[in-house]
């Protein structure tokens, strides 16, 4: 069962205060400072970069992995063939 016989305290502020806190409000959106916005052309360029060093680092790991297994295949050339499988023979 709830205490219907609850007590709350409220501080209650004079129109002063709240007419002084209202004005420095205003003047605060008035005299607004320009925030600073990034230039489109930064953001194209970090996003063209971006995509650069993916396909670099996806071409690098192709030829990487081509050269390895060129290397594998001339040191052990049925490397790849099963112990079933007669077309490596």
């Amino acid at each position: 069962m709830q205490d219907h016989q609850a007590i709350v305290e409220v501080e209650v502020t004079d129109d002063n205060a709240v007419n002084e806190a209202y004005k420095e409000t205003l003047s605060n959106l008035r005299d607004r400072k320009p925030v600073p916005v990034t230039q489109r052309s930064d953001l194209d360029q970090a996003a063209r970069d971006y995509y650069a060093n993916v396909r670099t680092n996806v071409l690098l790991f192709w030829v990487l992995t081509n050269v390895s297994d060129s290397v594998l295949r001339k040191f052990k050339p049925n490397i790849y063939c099963s112990a079933r499988d007669s077309s490596c023979l």
